[in-house]
């Protein structure tokens, strides 16, 4: 007899060494929007933490839920939401993006149980436990009512008109315009009684007011003048004549052409135009600043987006949303930054987690940190879905800007090379982008890495994929390594 009740003795003994801080939970009840759903297993309590069955949980949140044996792995999606769960991992990826668990999904009676709290708040959930229950409510929050929008006052850059030339050709009368900041907006329109073609550059000023005799092909003068917020020309004209207007990609020039009835007499034209006789704006350039690699010297990562900046929205076959660029920005950064650190360099981040950072956030942390480099990682997006692949840019003014540093275009070029040979994605190559803020702002080498396309369908496959990430990761930090010379 006694040694029966030493068995049964020791029997308890182990049974409370493995389960250690869990214990089942027969009288917990779960409670969604409202409703107790019921479950197939018990719900336990784990480190002080609550798992509940994870398919009845899940499609009590309208969340489809999935299972891979091989992996041992749980998936839930919603609209806007995809959460993967590993069996006894205290790692899970929402939409992507790596989240550490306090506690882990485990397996009871060959059911799933994940935990309540991550997953509710994770899918926008409000949670709420409530001891004297023993009760979870778990609720989706009321919709806060948009407010009002508010007009925000926009303010124009003024855009210093730094030359105005004209010229005749033929049957055509052409004025050049070069400004000292890029040009906020124009317009062009045309008037009768008399007719006239006027032209407004919004912000703009220039000079005096001066009247240009033409005389000739319909055109009777042109008149410039200063506004309160624009510079306006108007052309009095004898009748409606063809026009254009075009503006340079980075707003810097414009060119406006009227194309007369007839030749244009240029001899009637007085020539002395002050605007001729301004010099060209001259580029900063800052020969002091040397490319020198250190223990020292700092590679700051830009993870674009974040926050409420989502940045692009890659949307299935089906119309779903099935990725947010910030969010894959974000998990690519950090692996690009776990790889640098490993081999010894000194790395800083923008943003670590889904903060909202201005544009000018970005690069004054870098140059308030003196970085040697500066990468911004991004995904990229087209109205349609067929650009697909891998795309580096960089600043050409940047490289004339600052002479002595490492070319921005030579490390836009190593980046894409191994970004490419470790993932197999399409090569779109690199390109000038000046008027790209984090490339114009950042007092150093820097370079925009577009990892691929949320918009492409196979980019999207490759985008969803953890390890395809990780892939991507390793050859951007590889090009990094290179350009340091630290391979």
């Amino acid at each position: 007899m006694k040694l029966r009740f030493l068995n049964f003795f020791l029997i308890i003994v182990i049974m409370l060494g493995l389960f250690g801080n869990v214990a089942f939970a027969n009288d917990i009840k779960l409670f969604v929007n409202g409703k107790l759903v019921s479950c197939d297993v018990p719900p336990l309590i784990q480190n002080d933490r609550t798992l509940v069955p994870a398919r009845a949980f899940f499609e009590a949140l309208d969340a489809v839920v999935s299972w891979d044996d091989a992996k041992k792995q749980v998936t839930a999606r919603t609209d806007d939401k995809k959460i993967i769960l590993v069996i006894n991992s205290n790692v899970a990826y929402v939409n992507s993006v790596v989240k550490v668990l306090d506690t882990s999904p485990v397996i009871v009676d060959s059911r799933t149980l994940v935990p309540a709290r991550f997953v509710s708040e994770a899918l926008g959930f409000d949670v709420k436990w409530l001891e004297f229950s023993r009760s979870v409510y778990i609720k989706k929050p009321e919709p806060v009512p948009p407010s009002p929008p508010v007009e925000e006052e926009k303010t124009v850059t003024p855009a210093k008109i730094t030359s105005m030339v004209y010229s005749v050709s033929g049957n055509t009368f052409v004025m050049k315009f070069t400004f000292s900041s890029p040009l906020s907006g124009y317009s062009l329109y045309n008037l009768d009684n008399p007719v006239r073609t006027v032209l407004e550059l919004d912000g703009a000023s220039y000079g005096n007011s001066k009247t240009i005799t033409v005389g000739s092909g319909g055109i009777n003068q042109i008149r410039t003048a200063n506004h309160d917020n624009y510079y306006k020309v108007v052309a009095d004209l004898e009748q409606v004549l063809d026009k254009k207007f075009v503006l340079a990609s980075n707003k810097l020039s414009a060119t406006l052409t009227l194309t007369a009835s007839s030749d244009i007499d240029s001899s009637e034209i007085e020539s002395n135009v002050p605007s001729t006789n301004q010099p060209e704006p001259v580029p900063e350039i800052f020969p002091d600043k040397y490319w020198e690699v250190t223990d020292s010297s700092i590679v700051i990562l830009d993870a674009g987006h974040g926050g409420s900046d989502v940045g692009a929205i890659g949307y299935n076959k089906e119309g779903e949303k099935v990725v947010y660029e910030k969010n894959v920005n974000l998990t690519v950064t950090l692996e690009v930054a776990r790889i640098l650190k490993e081999k010894g360099i000194k790395v800083m981040l923008t943003r670590s987690d889904d903060t909202s950072l201005a544009l000018s956030q970005r690069y004054s942390f870098s140059n308030k940190n003196n970085a040697l480099l500066f990468v911004s990682i991004h995904h990229n997006s087209h109205a349609t879905s067929a650009p697909s692949g891998a795309l580096t840019l960089y600043s050409d003014a940047k490289d004339v800007k600052y002479p002595n540093l490492k070319s921005s275009k030579s490390i836009a070029k190593t980046i894409q090379k191994h970004l490419v040979a470790a993932t197999g994605l399409y090569d779109g190559g690199t390109r000038s982008e000046d008027e790209l803020a984090v490339l114009r702002g950042t007092e150093t080498s820097a370079v925009l890495v577009e990892v691929a396309f949320v918009s492409n369908y196979n980019d999207q496959e490759f985008i969803l994929n953890e390890e395809n990430l990780k892939k991507a990761a390793a050859g951007i930090a590889a090009g990094i390594l290179e350009v340091l010379g630290k391979e």
